[in-house]
């Protein structure tokens, strides 16, 4: 039996993993719709690029970008072999994706290299919870312009949270995050790329929770974190990667680019805790953030 080229091109645009093929000089000759759904990039705006054409920007856990020099392409492409590595790329939307990539070299029937095909998961817990996020817009639960939980329902959460830890020990941690100098952006570009700065923002936030942590936006530009099962070094670390990943992060704008910072302040829960005690622990910690210069991370 043999297949042509549209049954390969069909079966392919059927998975749901995104799937490209690049050539020897990295230029991407192929791209199907579960990288079109993953990225928000269509095929047409990605054939005849490179990947470091601002399209995908692959960064680290560090916040280093891979591309041209670490490219997950280029390095099957130079080895002659495979790659398999954890990284974020870049959404069309601005915001970090966090993905899986295996990336595999391509031989023609003589054997030479002529190119590389890369396959990227996305990571992400997006489609969790469903059916109990409808009932919790229903019950107005959720901020209308980043589809994220909103204050009501943050204390909510902090709320049970408190009762879980007195009742059973289980510990968790706060980070409270304020977008640094808002106000410029909006007086900059207007209110309707603040708003979109602020989707980017709870976007990236959200895509890179864990499953069982809780993302809200409590207000204006501020933004909260409960992350559970975690100690005062876990805390620190994921704080430092929300913030890493949110100045990465961008959207363009009439040919400008537009990036933001946060500052955060993240504590744990300690024995006689409120919902008013940690939040306003929380937030003189973000403000001292603010009052060191901003964009850091301040663990108290």
């Amino acid at each position: 039996m043999k297949f042509s080229d549209i049954d390969i091109r069909e079966l392919l645009n059927s998975i749901d993993e995104g799937i490209y093929f690049v050539d020897m000089e990295g230029i991407i000759i192929y791209w199907n719709k579960g990288a079109e759904i993953i990225t928000g990039y269509k095929s047409s705006e990605v054939i005849g690029k490179k990947r470091k054409d601002n399209i995908l920007v692959d960064i680290n856990g560090e916040g280093k970008r891979l591309c041209p020099d670490r490219c997950s392409s280029r390095s099957a492409l130079q080895k002659n072999g495979s790659y398999r590595g954890d990284m974020f790329l870049h959404h069309k939307n601005g915001h970090r994706i966090p993905v899986s990539v295996r990336t595999l070299s391509i031989k023609n029937d003589a054997g030479e290299l002529i190119g590389a095909m890369e396959i990227f998961t996305d990571n992400s817990a997006k489609i969790r919870a469903i059916e109990r996020a409808k009932q919790y817009r229903e019950m107005a639960l959720f901020d209308k312009l980043t589809e994220l939980p909103n204050r009501r329902f943050i204390e909510m959460k902090i709320g049970e949270f408190l009762q879980e830890y007195k009742r059973y020990d289980w510990k968790f941690g706060i980070i409270f995050f304020d977008i640094d100098d808002f106000k410029l952006v909006n007086d900059k570009f207007g209110h309707s790329v603040g708003d979109k700065v602020l989707k980017m923002v709870a976007n990236t936030l959200s895509a890179n929770s864990r499953s069982f942590d809780f993302v809200g936006r409590w207000g204006g530009e501020e933004f909260i974190v409960l992350a559970v099962n975690v100690g005062e070094s876990d805390l620190k670390n994921i704080s430092e990667r929300y913030r890493i990943l949110v100045q990465n992060s961008s959207l363009t704008i009439q040919d400008k680019i537009v990036g933001v910072s946060v500052s955060a302040g993240a504590t744990m829960v300690s024995k006689n805790d409120t919902v008013d005690s940690l939040l306003n622990r929380v937030d003189k910690l973000m403000y001292k953030s603010k009052n060191e210069g901003k964009n850091k991370v301040n663990i108290g």
